[in-house]
């Protein structure tokens, strides 16, 4: 059976979380928390050695995991829709980090800004994109990208996200910026998109 982007699903087995810590030496295998253990993870991202995150999705809703050097915690936002898978999330500081993905056919950009998490309103032009990357520099410069139907950049502004210029392509799935002045954005074109 295929799943949603065509890659084989094993029937009969439900997704667990995995999450692992690089300790200098050796990967180790840390417990998911209560709740966050049924589901899948795709993106994580981390401050420190006590502030990380990791958000993904379980039984139909985002899952947003917080490290805080001790034990993984899931976090339960407020205001995203059932439905919301998260694909990626990425910090520029502790009262700034951003999560994007999609809630059935919308994009959905969520941030935590020290004390919790919201949406925030996706440009007219990108509503209707799957939001696969995010990169952030600051808490006035954050940048977000989106593959089907179509790519997209978009950029965060202080204030608001807007859709950047980009060359036309089909697909773009990953992002990252050192500075205001220095950004990547990669991804492919040329496909020809097929349904499962």
């Amino acid at each position: 059976m295929r799943g949603r982007w065509g890659l084989p699903e094993r029937s009969g087995r439900r997704a667990r979380t995995v999450i692992e810590h690089w300790n200098g030496a050796v990967w180790r295998r840390v417990a998911s928390p209560p709740g966050g253990a049924r589901g899948r993870l795709r993106g994580v991202t981390a401050l420190s050695a006590r502030d990380a995150w990791a958000v993904g999705w379980a039984r139909g809703a985002a899952l947003i995991l917080h490290w805080n050097g001790v034990r993984w915690r899931r976090m339960r936002p407020a205001g995203l829709p059932e439905g919301t898978e998260l694909n990626a999330v990425a910090a520029s500081s502790a009262r700034d980090v951003w999560a994007v993905g999609f809630a059935g056919r919308r994009a959905l950009i969520a941030r935590w800004d020290g004390a919790a998490w919201r949406r925030v309103v996706v440009p007219a032009g990108a509503r209707r994109l799957e939001l696969t990357a995010v990169a952030a520099v600051t808490g006035q410069d954050a940048w977000a990208v989106a593959s089907r139907p179509g790519g997209a950049i978009l950029h965060w502004d202080g204030t608001a996200w807007t859709t950047a210029l980009s060359p036309s392509v089909e697909m773009l799935n990953g992002i990252a910026a050192g500075s205001a002045t220095a950004a990547w954005a990669v991804g492919v074109t040329g496909l020809t998109l097929r349904s499962p």
